[in-house]
């Protein structure tokens, strides 16, 4: 597959997760919102914390879009990138701490939100805490790709 194309794919998908994380925040959320939540602060509290924790996910989703650029133009390989990939990684670890705070927030208040919403948020914890090592690697792997890539370029 040509990088051109390849990198078609890649914006399809960025935008496939675009529409999946407006979904969840307009069509899943309040139905849990309506459904386990009786008191008012309760709701509020629970809008609060979708609201904050979808902005690490849509600014990732943001900085992926410009990485798929540098690949589609054969730049991918530089330090812009090595930092753009360690602040996605970054993200994912506040997504990380934010579905374990309230992991333990309704642990600690005994606010059930039935098994979806236990799955939902274990999903998200086993998720963001992969992609936060995954993405520390890779971004450490690259970082030394830039280095032997700058070394080349001083050696010609």
């Amino acid at each position: 597959m040509k990088r051109v194309d390849s990198s078609r794919v890649l914006r399809v998908l960025i935008l496939s997760f675009f529409i999946l994380g407006v979904y969840i925040m307009i069509g899943f959320a309040p139905k849990i919102w309506i459904i386990y939540f009786q008191h008012q602060v309760s709701k509020i509290i629970f809008s609060l914390f979708m609201m904050l924790s979808s902005i690490p996910y849509f600014l990732s989703l943001v900085i992926l879009w410009r990485l798929v650029d540098s690949y589609a133009k054969n730049q991918f390989i530089n330090a812009n990138n090595v930092k753009a990939i360690k602040t996605i990684s970054y993200f994912s670890l506040i997504e990380f701490i934010l579905y374990l705070f309230i992991s333990i927030l309704l642990i600690i208040t005994n606010i059930t939100v039935g098994i979806e919403g236990k799955m939902f948020i274990l999903v998200i914890l086993l998720v963001s805490s992969l992609l936060t090592i995954t993405l520390s690697v890779f971004s450490t792997i690259l970082y030394e790709a830039v280095h032997l890539k700058e070394e080349s370029e001083l050696t010609i």
